[in-house]
């Protein structure tokens, strides 16, 4: 990173560097970061993802600006859908599928197969609550991939 980030940006002049799981740092790539943090090349960005910002070594933190990206809650995302002219019952089912992401939410407008997926999987499991204990361990089984035997390729 330290290499790509003090080469002649190509085209715009600027570089960026995005580390997804940035919690999940060694000490030593930590450490490293940190030395990038604290004199960044010039026109060079960095963009660190945390699913737990309180994992992230605090000097890290110290020196980044932070930007929480929470979900949408299901709500808006509704009235946002019937505002394009989804019909307020899709609307609603839509936005409770996407679970707060909101580009789900839109997806699920551009492929019907998908849509249908998603209610058909909402009906099985809904179904599931009333089942035997049989009927939910077969589904278990199911679910759950084949054991592996012997060496992986």
């Amino acid at each position: 990173m330290r290499d790509f980030l003090h080469l002649t940006a190509a085209a715009g002049g600027r570089k960026v560097v995005v580390i997804d799981g940035a919690e999940l740092l060694s000490d030593e790539a930590a450490n490293a970061l940190l030395k990038v943090l604290e004199e960044p090349p010039e026109g060079s960005h960095l963009i660190l993802v945390a699913h737990d910002s309180g994992a992230v070594l605090a000097t890290i933190r110290s020196r980044a600006a932070t930007l929480a990206l929470n979900r949408v809650p299901d709500e808006e995302i509704e009235v946002a859908l019937i505002a394009r002219g989804v019909a307020p019952n899709e609307a609603s089912e839509r936005a409770n599928f996407a679970a707060g992401r909101p580009g789900i939410a839109l997806k699920l407008g551009d492929d019907a197969d998908v849509l249908d997926w998603y209610r058909r999987e909402e009906a099985r499991w809904r179904s599931l609550r009333q089942a035997p204990i049989h009927r939910r361990f077969a589904l278990i089984a199911e679910l759950t991939p084949p054991k592996r035997t012997g060496r992986p390729p």
